[in-house]
């Protein structure tokens, strides 16, 4: 191959890269809604961590994905909602929507929250 076809079919992938960002982000912030929640599988659960339930739940302002989780053996809940309270997750190249985690306990379980919209007030 001649420098001037390498440089071409460089070219041709970047432009191909670009159009395919461009409408993935596209449809991806043109489709978002208070209704977007992130996976169940995006909260960052330790290892040992059951989880009881998952649901979607919606409220005013926007829905966000309920885990009922059962701590580890040797973990309280109060210690997992500290580790897992306040926790913000970035986002990929291919979502790049901000993942917000908050925690509560609920008797000897811990209810997680995942959503997109939350802010989380700067001190």
């Amino acid at each position: 191959m001649t420098a001037r076809v390498v440089a071409r079919v460089v070219v041709v992938a970047l432009v191909v890269l670009v159009v395919v960002a461009v409408v993935r982000y596209g449809a991806l912030f043109a489709s978002a809604t208070e209704g977007d929640v992130p996976p169940a599988g995006s909260a960052p659960l330790p290892t040992g961590v059951t989880v009881v339930d998952a649901t979607k739940a919606c409220a005013s302002g926007g829905c966000w994905t309920e885990l009922t989780v059962r701590p580890p053996s040797g973990t309280s809940s109060e210690r997992l909602v500290a580790r897992l309270d306040g926790t913000r997750i970035t986002g990929s190249l291919w979502d790049p929507r901000t993942v917000n985690v908050a925690a509560e306990t609920d008797g000897d379980q811990v209810v997680v929250r995942a959503d997109y919209w939350t802010v989380t007030p700067t001190p």
